[in-house]
């Protein structure tokens, strides 16, 4: 890709996950967790630049989106670290490598063990002094259905598109 290009499609990558970070997500009763299709921009990010430009690019779209609409609360570190590791992860298993479904089902499944599941129940356990039981239940449960979505959904959209993207 051509320099201006990349950071075109950069920006949209980082509008597209503050869009449906923030704007069209559904919440989970108790606000504790939110179904949305943030992966699908976090996954090209990574697919597309690697891991490192991947998670810089999750990581702007965490700042930009709790400026943009945080409800009440004010960009959290935390949150953007485990945004980075999203990046990582998602460019390390993306990143001129064969798209396959084995792949991408790998890569959810670690981004939703280790982050969504692991570090975010951390953070809204300590940042937000909730009790582990409000928090990990849920998440766990959601989370781990909405691999199986994620896994399908990605597949749909990288594998026909990811020849012509390279």
């Amino acid at each position: 890709m051509r320099r201006r290009n990349s950071v075109f499609i950069a920006v949209i990558l980082i509008a597209l996950d503050i869009l449906f970070s923030r704007f069209l997500s559904v919440y989970t009763p108790g606000n504790v967790d939110r179904f949305s299709l943030q992966f699908i921009p976090n996954a090209f990010s990574g697919f597309l630049f690697g891991p490192i430009i991947g998670a810089l690019l999750l990581v702007a779209g965490e700042i930009l989106g709790a400026f943009i609409d945080s409800p009440g609360l004010a960009a959290d570190p935390l949150f953007a670290l485990s945004a980075a590791i999203k990046g990582l992860i998602y460019g390390w298993m993306f990143h001129n490598k064969e798209i396959t479904t084995k792949r991408i089902f790998l890569s959810f499944l670690l981004v939703t063990a280790l982050v969504d599941i692991g570090l975010s129940s951390v953070w809204l356990i300590v940042g937000r002094r909730l009790m582990w039981q409000s928090v990990l239940f849920p998440i766990l449960l959601t989370k781990s259905a909405f691999v199986i979505v994620q896994t399908v959904l990605f597949s749909m959209i990288a594998r026909p598109l990811s020849n012509r993207l390279r």
